[in-house]
């Protein structure tokens, strides 16, 4: 069976809800199948999904969507039982053949943004003035941008080029909750949590990248911006020369970011995802195994992420570091 992260496939085609019965679209993007309609939409899960175009009619599995599109990365296999089959090098023969990398596109980001020096809501998720540097949260004050409307916008750079940005609402879990309710009820588009630049590949990108400089060896590599910001000051990383934590954007690791890591010279990795993310882990952990150093931290405790560890299950964790082949071992569920 596939299996696949929604939120990167969220991401990567700037999918957004309509209606009131779970089908996501982008509705600039034109059918692949038939070219000349924008009314298609699909739905997700865990093991894929399926794509409707409701002007030519074609339905196929999510899968064939993403071979039709060229996204086939974002396609990734489960695990069987047969442990032969999970110690299985995961580079493909595409892999293989590729080479370099091709450079990612500069976005353009929303109109009339204004920086944040200072924001309640980021002071109390742990923003320091080292992270409002590296980020450059902003507000948009443009009337263009009403979908944008109390989100800030965080810059994501990769060697001094904007490769993408972040929007998170202000709004509370539980205010979204309502107003996806209202909007089920009235047929309405919901307000997301997360606006994020449309038509970014984010399962290329890393977040954090701009500051690894030639002097960074060892590298802490965690699932999203704010996890990122909790190990940064729970390790004063703004300190270190020589170690700093990136993240990524979902539960996976690509061979584009490892190739990245590569470029600049990073020798060590310890993968810290959530708590609930072992079959991830183990994947993203024999990948990284092939190129540097890894290890990879067990986050025992559940629904401790790594944004909200304090320093003595920090040091807990890092003193309990697993390669990636006894992690894969110790971790496989016995069907006896």
């Amino acid at each position: 069976m596939i299996r696949i992260d929604e939120e990167e496939v969220k991401a990567a085609f700037g999918l957004r809800m309509f209606g009131s019965q779970g089908w996501l679209s982008n509705k600039s993007m034109d059918c692949p199948y038939c070219g000349k309609s924008k009314k298609w939409g699909v739905l997700l899960n865990p093991h894929g999904g399926v794509f409707h175009c409701w002007k030519c009619g074609s339905k196929k599995p999510l899968k064939d969507f993403l071979d039709k599109v060229g996204r086939k990365d974002l396609i990734r296999m489960e695990y069987q039982n047969s442990l032969s089959v999970k110690l299985t090098p995961l580079k493909d023969e595409e892999e293989e053949e590729n080479g370099e990398n091709e450079e990612l596109p500069e976005v353009k980001l929303p109109l009339r943004l204004e920086r944040l020096k200072s924001d309640p809501y980021l002071d109390e998720r742990g923003f320091k003035a080292y992270h409002y540097a590296l980020f450059e949260p902003s507000e948009t004050k443009s009337i263009l941008e009403k979908d944008l409307k109390n989100y800030i916008i965080f810059k994501m750079k990769m060697d001094d080029k904007m490769v993408g940005w972040l929007g998170r609402s202000r709004y509370s879990k539980e205010w979204h909750k309502r107003d996806l309710e209202r909007a089920k009820e009235t047929g309405t588009k919901p307000h997301l949590r997360y606006e994020n630049s449309i038509g970014t590949n984010f399962t290329k990108i890393l977040g954090g990248y701009n500051e690894l400089s030639p002097t960074v060896k060892d590298v802490v590599i965690v699932e999203g911006l704010f996890d990122k910001v909790g190990i940064d000051n729970l390790l004063r990383l703004w300190d270190c020369r020589d170690l700093k934590c990136v993240f990524t954007f979902g539960k996976s690791i690509s061979k584009e970011q490892i190739s990245y890591l590569e470029r600049k010279g990073v020798e060590n990795v310890i993968l810290m995802y959530d708590d609930a993310t072992v079959e991830e882990s183990k994947s993203a952990g024999l990948m990284l195994a092939k190129s540097f150093n890894t290890k990879i931290a067990y986050l025992y405790k559940p629904g401790i992420d790594p944004g909200d560890m304090d320093i003595d299950y920090l040091e807990d964790v890092l003193d309990n570091l697993y390669d990636p082949i006894n992690f894969y071992v110790s971790k496989i569920k016995r069907m006896w």
